[in-house]
């Protein structure tokens, strides 16, 4: 007998605590499992996230300006011009070259390290001793040089070399927050659906209420009309009755099951299952952060406030790269060469280093008038002043919105408290009417099916009520990026 109580209680702990729980032939979706299961497997998300993806790494290439630079080169050339009016067909010139370059964005310092061999033969003029010294016959050499390049003025310290990569770091965030905000924004779509079709299935429960006491209120006054103590009028009315609350009913069916099927394609799910959907109505949405929190993080976290901000950084630092663009470019150059040059083939490598040339020098440009760096750089300080004013109007629409909506949450509270009592005063009431009624002590039952449209419009009232709160508590929801912290997927 214990085994059988603790089995119960185990399957009771796994029922209460699944996210859908399946009635008979209906299964009740929470709006938790509903979002939960349309993120992980609705393709919208995933082509959202390929999107992210796609653009972080179109930004991500722009750091190869970091990578080294290998490259080669080769040239072999046959017969050459003598400078005696004569040409040489004998002569072999060959001419590999291999190097390695590298640009330091930290710096901009460009660094150039390359190896060159060079091997002539049959250089000699035709007319002259193939010995002679004057003119020799062959030459062979390698020549390694390093050259260094330094901007002091335009590019000083590598600003401008830096700038791609900031602005592509820059736009990998911007992709990110604009793939959460997507995400939110899809998500709050679904909450939404998710309370209409919350709605509809209230709606469609009251109206079969409503179908079914019409019904009862049909019979009744059919067997009066037999004994003669209802007149056909009653009779005609009470149908009437019932006929307008079918109506009702089926208008009702209809917009939840366009809502179901909806429901149904979000999840992939099929439409011929056997088991129906109906949502569950034992939970509502909940908000219940202060109005100054919820300013706070929408002013200083939240995505909208990010991407402001984001825009503004780069403008920033577009308008630093533009005020360089306008400085004259002013670059030191040092090269330092080792290289050897002999007749001998295989002394070449050997003498190496014998020649030690180096240089070093500076070189200067600028435009005379640079008008086209001059009214480029006005733009970017207009469009920086642009962004910083999108940032303040934006501060006071969310103070404004925010404002708004709890303000109206204020006010639900006490509608949704009148309403309730409307609604119990509506149903004591046509219940007494009913009552009246049927003792005979009211000889029209007009007084009875006014009655219990009221009491209908009031619940059909205090729901709409309902829903109409938890809508607004959607919106701060996907305000303060609560939809993304609890089903979002982090990049």
């Amino acid at each position: 007998m214990t085994n059988l109580i603790v089995y119960f209680l185990i399957l009771l702990c796994l029922i209460s605590s699944s996210s859908s729980v399946l009635l008979g032939s209906l299964t009740v979706l929470t709006r938790d499992n509903f979002i939960q299961t349309v993120v992980k497997q609705h393709p919208w998300f995933r082509a959202n996230f390929s999107e992210y993806l796609a653009e972080f790494h179109r930004q991500q290439a722009i750091h190869g300006m970091d990578d080294w630079n290998l490259f080669a080169t080769y040239s072999y050339r046959k017969g050459q011009n003598t400078g005696f009016g004569s040409f040489n067909s004998d002569t072999l010139i060959l001419n590999p070259n291999i190097g390695i370059s590298h640009l330091f964005s930290n710096t901009g310092t460009r660094f150039n390290l390359q190896l060159n061999y060079m091997g002539q033969e049959n250089l000699g003029v035709p007319s002259l001793s193939p010995t002679s010294n004057l003119f020799p016959n062959h030459q062979y050499g390698y020549n390694l040089s390093l050259t260094l390049t330094q901007p002091l003025l335009k590019n000083s310290f590598g600003l401008l070399d830096r700038y791609p990569k900031l602005l592509a770091n820059f736009k990998q965030e911007l992709a990110k927050i604009k793939y959460q905000e997507d995400a939110e924004d899809y998500m709050m779509s679904l909450s939404t659906i998710f309370l209409n079709w919350k709605l509809a299935y209230i709606q469609k429960n009251l109206l079969q209420k409503q179908v079914k006491k019409a019904k009862q209120q049909v019979t009744i006054v059919q067997k009066q009309y037999k004994r003669g103590a209802a007149e056909y009028l009653d009779l005609v009315q009470a149908q009437q009755n019932l006929q307008s609350k079918r109506l009702g009913l089926l208008t009702s069916k209809q917009s939840f099951q366009t809502l179901s099927i909806q429901i149904r394609n979000l999840m992939n799910l099929s439409l011929d299952s056997s088991s129906d959907l109906i949502p569950d109505i034992s939970q509502s949405l909940r908000f219940l952060e202060p109005k100054q929190a919820t300013l706070h993080f929408i002013l200083t976290k939240s995505r909208p406030f990010q991407l402001i901000n984001t825009q503004i950084n780069i403008q920033a630092q577009l308008l630093a790269a533009r005020k360089q663009e306008r400085s004259p470019r002013l670059d030191l150059v040092a090269t330092i060469e080792r290289s050897s040059l002999t007749q001998d083939k295989s002394k070449a490598l050997e003498k190496l280093g014998e020649n030690k040339p180096y240089s070093i020098g500076l070189q200067f440009s600028r435009p005379i008038k640079n008008t086209r760096e001059n009214q480029i750089l006005m733009a970017t300080q207009y469009d920086l002043e642009k962004y910083r004013l999108k940032l303040a109007d934006q501060t006071h629409s969310f103070y404004r919105l925010v404002n708004q909506l709890y303000t109206e949450l204020d006010f639900l509270k006490h509608q949704l408290k009148e309403a309730r009592t409307l609604v119990k005063l509506s149903e004591t009431y046509s219940q007494l009417e009913f009552k009246k009624y049927k003792q005979g002590r009211s000889s029209s039952q007009v007084f009875v099916l006014m009655a219990q449209d009221k009491a209908l419009e009031s619940k059909l009232q205090l729901e709409i009520l309902k829903i109409k709160q938890e809508g607004l508590m959607n919106t701060l929801y996907a305000l303060t990026d609560r939809y993304w912290a609890q089903y979002g997927v982090q990049p």
